[in-house]
């Protein structure tokens, strides 16, 4: 099932512990420009999460963010990405993050005006983009064949006035989509999403 890696937290003096799949603890600031569950790499040792960073120019503009990647071993945070102003899709606010398999790569999802958000591959070392795709609700399968592919919603128009929705497909990271997921297509995407994974023992996060 789609599943955020943290699972709960405790609530301590200034900080909350978020305990992942994997059982290792990590801790963040009670920080309230924290927005969202932060992602937690498949082995525990790094923390990823969207902060707040300033105002936003029009009302309805998404918050502008920042993408923050902390050791959670000794410690050390460092902002990987930031959005700014403009339209652009580097300048987009980052509204969702999840670990690449290898744990040297974050999968981002940028806000986008129009019919899907942008979809980059993050390297953390570099904090370099590479634009993977156009779609929306990202997540990584973590087994099966298709293991450390991502899974996202792609808008896509039916013929014969069937109107328009986001199906989700599964896509390497190179950007190529190998597999649309039956009866993703829909309101019950989400349940329909899980009954998938469930069937075949598969996770994805």
């Amino acid at each position: 099932m789609i599943v955020s890696l943290a699972l709960a937290y405790m609530q301590q003096a200034g900080a909350k512990t978020y305990v992942a799949i994997n059982g290792v603890p990590v801790t963040l600031p009670d920080d309230q420009r924290i927005l969202g569950n932060p992602a937690i790499s498949p082995d525990g040792s790094h923390i990823a999460y969207i902060r707040a960073a300033g105002q936003r120019a029009d009302k309805d503009d998404p918050q502008p963010s920042e993408v923050v990647v902390k050791n959670s071993a000794v410690g050390t945070a460092k902002v990987l990405v930031r959005s700014g102003a403009g339209s652009e899709w580097y300048f987009r606010p980052v509204v969702r993050v999840t670990f690449a398999e290898d744990g040297k790569h974050l999968f981002a999802e940028r806000a986008y005006f129009g019919d899907s958000d942008s979809v980059h591959e993050i390297d953390l070392g570099t904090g370099r983009e590479r634009l993977l795709g156009w779609g929306i609700e990202i997540s990584v399968l973590r087994d099966g064949p298709w293991r450390g592919d991502v899974l996202m919603g792609i808008h896509t128009c039916y013929s014969n006035h069937l109107g328009c929705d986001y199906p989700v497909h599964v896509v390497t990271p190179s950007g190529e989509s190998v597999y649309v997921i039956p009866g993703t297509a829909g309101r019950d995407r989400a349940s329909q999403l899980r009954a998938w994974l469930v069937n075949r023992g598969w996770r994805a996060w």
